[in-house]
Parts: structure tokens; sequence; C-alpha cells
């Protein structure tokens, strides 16, 4: 259980999904955290399988290679991609996940984050894209997004960006 805004939140496993409720008042907007964070991320744990795929309803599925990735543009305008992490069940809840871009132009450790995990799986994570001046030809960037659990193990999976989401935004 965790609180966010003053409000129960508790999530189970259930058949090896991550559900969760809250105490929400009656009427009330009840959102829980978006990703979540902890503090002594096990680094060694011994190796195991990590996945990562889209962030959408419905079971958790791994990125299929070349898979066409939408952006999201935050409230100050970064774009992001999303996407979640699995792993085996009985990893450790607090991990140590660290992620790599690599562009045409650019290979770019993106976070280094301390990631909760519950059954195995994490939030949504929100990964801002890098800058590039030139932007890209127009259509779709090739790339390859590693991510790496600390002490357990790392994917990479090639995905495809729309090139205007790696432009340098025009002053104005």
């Amino acid at each position: 259980m965790y609180v966010v805004d003053a409000i129960d939140w508790t999530h189970t496993c259930v058949s090896g999904a991550w559900q969760g409720e809250s105490l929400c008042p009656p009427g009330g907007a009840c959102v829980p955290p978006l990703a979540e964070s902890c503090s002594s991320p096990v680094r060694d744990h011994g190796a195991g399988v990590v996945e990562i795929g889209p962030v959408e309803a419905g079971a958790f599925r791994p990125f299929a290679m070349g898979e066409e990735v939408a952006v999201i543009y935050g409230g100050q305008g970064s774009p992001m991609i999303e996407y979640r992490v699995r792993t085996e069940s009985d990893a450790p809840e607090c991990t140590e996940l660290v992620s790599t871009l690599r562009t045409p132009v650019t290979t770019d450790v993106l976070d280094r984050l301390r990631l909760r995990t519950r059954c195995g799986r994490s939030l949504g994570i929100f990964t801002i894209l890098p800058q590039t001046d030139p932007c890209p030809e127009p259509g779709l960037v090739d790339v390859e997004l590693e991510v790496e659990l600390t002490g357990i193990g790392s994917t990479t999976v090639n995905l495809r960006i729309p090139s205007e989401a790696f432009c340098v935004p025009l002053a104005g």
C-alpha cells in the first residue's frame, strides 16, 4: 500500500497481473502515480529475463522489432516515448534501471533511475527524446532502445519513431 494525495492505494498480484484499487472519496478523482520509485535498489539479484513493451490496456506484451512508437509531448513540450518493463515475478521489487537510446546521430544514456516493480511489472516510464539539429529527414527514424536492470539483465529492441520528435524546437 502507498499513499498519493492522502488517498490509500493497494496493489496486489492476481494471476500474475498487477491490480490496484483505492479508497477514493465518492465523486472524487483518484489518479495513481505514473511510475513508482524506491529507495534501496537491489543490484546483485542474479541473471533474469528483462522485457520492454508498450503501455496499453490488457496483458503485457513486448515490443515487436521495428514497431512504430507514438510520441507523447509533455506539458513543457518535450517529446517522449513511454514503455513498461517486465521481469520474472520473483525479481526484487526495487531495481536500478539504465536506458540507452541509439539513433543515427547520437547515443544517449537517457535514464538512470530506481524503479519499483510489482509482480515483475512496472508502471509506465516516460523517456525524453534527444533533440538534434538539423532535423532528420521526414519519416520514421530507426532507433535502438536498450534497457538494463542492474544485476538482473538487459534487453534491446529496434523501434521506429517519427522524425519530427527529434527536431530542436524553433525559438519563438
